[in-house]
């Protein structure tokens, strides 16, 4: 088995399990008192220490290896997630949430694993693989969760995730690996700044484009409910249909479809591409629910939408991997999930504002700003092989 097919094993397996907390998490919080207050602070709970430890975790990967760190990642997943199991009161909960997003790091680390084993020419697909793994948990994790809290209680989701993250911990102890070698921990030259990263080619531009598309698009995520609810009267039936149907789109375009686009178009140009194809959805997106257009019209969005951000993400990913050297894989992957936490937080902020104090349509009105934005920021992105020592054909590491 090789290490990309494990990294999106036990990407899978995280995703299932927090797909399926995630819709349960309000009905848990408020079954143990929470107020909407402490729920709210439940969901910002796990995205606001992985600023700070995914880029933690990242440089310790490089220094110390892939496979160690992510042992000690998962290892306290398992903690966290039978602090949700045994969780007495809210406050056992929202600690449980917290040590959940310490050592939420098992993306940083599975790209860097990808970026580890692919040529540099195949780093979209291998991450491409990594993204329809988390669009296959994306799609079932929620409906498990409401399966698994009808028959046994809100509790027994935190017992199920600790055994999806046993599976992965046995995986990885036996089946991974180590993808970066002992000569290069080694040889390890010094750590960046994140100064000294941002001046790196690519990096601040890149690190930038992620930061607006994941501040918006988690802000129109947050509350697509509510506006299918409001203008169309969805039940949660037909919403979680809608969520399921960009999670397949994501597993389709992510698993088969990025390779021979970026073979055929290059990162760069797929990375605009994908961003370019976020922006008619979205003007999709606003119009639907800013004049009650035929639910169809939300339909068309969703896989428009969908097609532009399973072709985005990899890509950019990939184009971040090629701005550093092989000692600064897991360094600067961790800081673009740092970035992602801080725009997921604050997406979910955002959202909520517009929706209050703006309208319905306005949270999608700022995902095509974010796009045009998007496009703009990728067009000045200098492809990977006009970057001097750019290794256009060298393998890596268990490729």
């Amino acid at each position: 088995m090789s290490p990309i097919v494990i990294a999106a094993l036990f990407v899978l397996f995280e995703g299932l399990g927090v797909g399926a907390m995630l819709p349960t998490l309000s009905y848990y919080g408020g079954e143990l008192g929470a107020s909407a207050f402490w729920i709210g602070m439940l969901f910002a709970a796990t995205p606001a220490p992985k600023i700070f430890t995914n880029t933690l975790f990242g440089t310790l990967s490089d220094r110390f290896g892939r496979k160690p760190v992510l042992l000690v990642v998962i290892a306290g997943s398992i903690a966290a997630s039978v602090l949700w199991a045994l969780a007495p009161h809210f406050t056992w909960l929202l600690v449980a949430r917290l040590v959940a997003g310490v050592f939420g790091a098992q993306a940083t680390l599975g790209q860097a694993v990808a970026v580890d084993s692919a040529p540099p020419d195949r780093r979209a697909a291998a991450v491409g693989m990594l993204g329809a793994a988390f669009g296959i948990a994306f799609a079932v994790g929620p409906f498990l969760g409401g399966l698994v809290a009808h028959h046994f209680g809100n509790a027994a989701i935190g017992w199920m995730y600790a055994g999806l993250q046993t599976l992965s911990l046995i995986v990885v102890a036996v089946a991974l690996p180590e993808t970066r070698s002992e000569a290069a921990r080694d040889n390890r030259s010094k750590s960046y700044t994140l100064v000294e990263l941002l001046r790196l080619p690519n990096v601040a531009v890149l690190l930038s484009v992620e930061l607006f598309m994941t501040v918006a698009t988690m802000s129109m995520f947050s509350t697509f409910g509510v506006a299918l609810e409001r203008v169309y009267e969805a039940t949660e039936k037909q919403t979680g249909y809608l969520f399921g149907l960009f999670g397949i789109v994501g597993v389709f375009v992510q698993g088969g479809f990025v390779r021979p686009v970026v073979k055929r178009l290059g990162e760069r140009n797929t990375a605009l591409f994908g961003a370019g194809a976020m922006l008619p959805g979205a003007i999709l997106f606003t119009a639907a629910f800013g004049a009650g257009l035929p639910l169809g019209w939300v339909v068309a969005a969703v896989v428009t939408f969908a097609v532009g951000v399973s072709l985005l993400t990899p890509t950019q990913t990939a184009l971040l991997s090629h701005s550093v050297d092989a000692d600064h894989q897991g360094a600067v992957l961790g800081t673009n999930q740092g970035v992602i936490a801080i725009g997921r937080t604050s997406g979910a902020i955002c959202g909520a504002a517009l929706l209050s104090n703006v309208g319905v349509a306005a949270p999608f009105g700022l995902v095509a700003l974010a796009s045009i934005v998007g496009i703009v920021m990728v067009a000045c992105v200098r492809p990977p092989e006009r970057i001097r020592g750019f290794p256009v054909t060298s393998g890596a590491p268990g490729s």
